[in-house]
């Protein structure tokens, strides 16, 4: 996916790289319990796949203020992988039991 920051196209997707990059930043094992944690996770998410990025967390808020479709356009991205993985993980649990 992308989205476009300050008139520039930023990647972002879920993966282990993110997942890293949160947990260095947050100090703590991945879990996403608070609003902090999900805008922590999207700017990690951000972070993982721009190496070349140069906008702070605290940039990166301000936009979130100043244009909520950036955000909606994450919160969906991320919903609808974790709707997807539970339905893989439910997928593969009914196998489980056929067998």
């Amino acid at each position: 996916m992308k989205v476009s920051i300050n008139g520039q196209e930023y990647k972002y997707k879920y993966s282990i790289r993110a997942l890293f990059v949160f947990e260095k930043i947050a100090g703590k094992t991945f879990c996403l319990e608070s609003t902090m944690d999900f805008f922590i996770f999207y700017y990690s998410m951000l972070l993982a796949n721009n190496p070349d990025m140069t906008l702070s967390f605290d940039e990166f808020i301000n936009v979130c203020d100043e244009d909520p479709e950036v955000i909606r356009q994450m919160q969906e991205y991320l919903s609808g992988y974790f709707t997807k993985q539970s339905q893989l993980t439910a997928a593969d649990n009914n196998e489980s039991k056929k067998k």
